[in-house]
């Protein structure tokens, strides 16, 4: 399916808009604090990316989504990753760049958000797109790169070039990581319930997780 956020115009917008933007998708911008689920967490990261690119001509967003803080145009800018076959690429820069975007490592990538690595094989999964790609490296080289099906791994067509849409709108350096689990954890704030201290609990781990990863 479409990912999450994106939905086809209705007839009842296109007469109301006109007709020359049939084909277009709008983004449906989340941000609330009462996301129910990841996906639904990064409608509003790819709302900002369809945005950003021109890819999206109608807007629709809650008062909540709006009030939602989004990074610096130049920063969620520097946060998109573009590879190109017959380029090469630093294997361990572009695993810490991905990490960086908010994707997570696994040994197998079924869902978006997701990217693994095996020898001088990386599949990605991208939030923006349908399919996850597979990119096969000679040494640092970009020979190919491939969108395959998650379900039954066989490839459906190649690529010249992808573009990865990040997967959160916090972008942390180490540093900045390390500083920031700091001053949550010297923090002396009495919560005012058991939700809000539980989630305080969880980004100090979630921060913590995100540990540069080697190859």
């Amino acid at each position: 399916g479409k990912p999450t956020g994106y939905t086809k115009i209705d007839d009842g917008l296109i007469n109301a808009c006109g007709h020359n933007i049939k084909s277009v998708l709008f983004a449906t911008l989340f941000g609330s604090a009462n996301v129910k689920n990841e996906n639904e967490a990064t409608g509003g990261v790819i709302g900002a990316y369809k945005i950003l690119t021109g890819q999206a001509k109608v807007v629709v967003a809650s008062v909540d989504a709006l009030a939602y803080l989004m990074p610096k145009v130049e920063t969620f800018k520097e946060n998109i990753l573009k590879i190109k076959v017959n380029t090469e690429i630093d294997l361990n820069e572009t695993v810490q760049k991905l990490i960086n975007m908010g994707y997570k490592r696994e040994q197998l990538v079924q869902s978006p958000g997701y990217f693994a690595v095996r020898g001088g094989i990386v599949d990605i999964y991208p939030i923006n797109t349908e399919n996850p790609v597979r990119i096969e490296l000679f040494d640092t080289l970009v020979e190919t790169m491939k969108s395959y099906d998650p379900l039954n791994q066989s490839t459906l067509e190649s690529q010249k070039e992808i573009v990865v849409c990040p997967s959160t709108n916090v972008f942390l350096t180490e540093s900045e990581r390390l500083s920031t689990i700091n001053k949550l954890n010297a923090l002396k704030i009495s919560c005012v319930s058991k939700e809000e201290e539980d989630r305080q609990k969880e980004i100090i781990q979630e921060l913590a997780k995100l540990k540069k990863e080697g190859i």
